[in-house]
């Protein structure tokens, strides 16, 4: 399940002289900074996990409470008088994280996963990429890649995002404006030893940015190294003050 966390954060840095400003997503479609207080914590719903094989194995009900929910927190932190975004993944449980990344001005200044590992321990990703680039599509085109080198693993993560269309989500009973994009992906896990191992698979994603909120809902589909097609649709259910559900 953790490969959609690697997947979905895709905001990395980069300079290209065809790069517009640091905004791919306008900051009207985001989160405002003078909501988020001590901190807002979004609680987000699979309404499309657990296909029918899923269902016959033996450890279903585990895999179903383990994929079913995923949290994100976000925070301003002050680093030397600027205000940055700093936005945590966590797993169900809302104990372990699975990414952390640290934003300034629409820009990924740190970004690390705590998966990659297998033990818990946050990988830094490196070579990092954050493009926007003009072109005839709405928003431009968002380019991004980073590699997380392992201990044993090297994972590279890289991405192309575009616009898609304009809808209208009802959440809470209102009426919100959204901004829908398409995300194509594309993942390379290199083993540091036996290269034999290698593997890349194609992964493909549609996020609704709604007006004052953000990320709203997102889907993930690809098919991994064992042949599984994995497809996911998280829908946003509430937002917390961070303080009542620590």
């Amino acid at each position: 399940m953790k490969l959609f966390s690697i997947i979905l954060s895709f905001t990395l840095l980069a300079n290209i002289s065809n790069q517009r400003s640091s905004y791919f997503i306008p900051k009207e479609f985001e989160f405002p900074d003078d909501s988020i207080g001590n901190g807002k914590t979004f609680f987000y719903k699979n309404e499309a996990y657990l296909n029918e094989d899923d269902w016959n194995t033996e450890n279903a009900s585990t895999m179903y409470v383990e994929n079913m929910y995923t949290f994100k927190n976000l925070q301003l932190i002050n680093i030397d008088g600027e205000k940055y975004r700093q936005v945590k993944e966590y797993d169900h449980s809302l104990t372990s994280i699975t990414d952390s990344i640290i934003i300034l001005d629409g820009k990924a200044l740190a970004v690390f996963n705590f998966f990659m590992s297998g033990d818990g321990k946050a990988i830094a990703g490196e070579k990092i990429q954050d493009t926007v680039i003009e072109d005839e599509n709405k928003l431009g085109k968002h380019l991004v890649k980073r590699i997380y080198h392992g201990e044993k693993l090297t994972h590279i993560v890289s991405s192309e995002e575009k616009f898609l269309k304009d809808t209208i989500i009802t959440w809470k009973k209102n009426k919100l404006p959204c901004l829908v994009t398409r995300t194509t992906g594309l993942v390379k896990v290199q083993t540091n030893a036996d290269t034999s191992f290698n593997y890349t698979f194609k992964v493909f994603s549609n996020t609704y940015y709604a007006k004052g909120i953000g990320e709203i809902k997102y889907s993930i589909d690809f098919i991994d190294h064992t042949g599984k097609d994995n497809y996911a649709m998280w829908d946003l259910i509430s937002i917390y003050d961070s303080k009542k559900i620590k």
